[in-house]
């Protein structure tokens, strides 16, 4: 099925978010980001549950930051947030001016 990256409806109703975690950052930083996510969709061109999913897009961008990733993408998303949030709550990013916010 072709992959879909960007915003969707529902995306900002709380009703539809089971999870979250923030990471502070500089704008440089945000940049390198975004460089690398704008990569990301446009070598990923397929989604699949199995291969390639939603949480395995957000953990390639996570370990690009350089925080820690449940091994595997095939759990529940909430699953997968609160996990990448206890385990680099507390590191921070890549410099120590940024702070880390734990989950909801």
């Amino acid at each position: 099925m072709p992959a879909e990256t960007g915003w969707t409806d529902g995306d900002l109703e709380d009703k539809y978010i089971s999870a979250r975690y923030r990471v502070y950052m500089s704008k440089a930083q945000y940049d390198r980001v975004m460089v690398f996510v704008r990569q990301l969709q446009h070598s990923k061109k397929v989604w699949s549950a199995e291969l390639y999913n939603c949480n395995a897009f957000v953990g390639d961008i996570a370990q690009f930051m350089g925080l820690r990733v449940p091994k595997s993408s095939l759990i529940y998303p909430r699953v997968f947030i609160n996990i990448c949030a206890r385990s680099t709550r507390t590191r921070a990013w890549p410099t120590t001016s940024s702070k880390t916010m734990s989950r909801r």
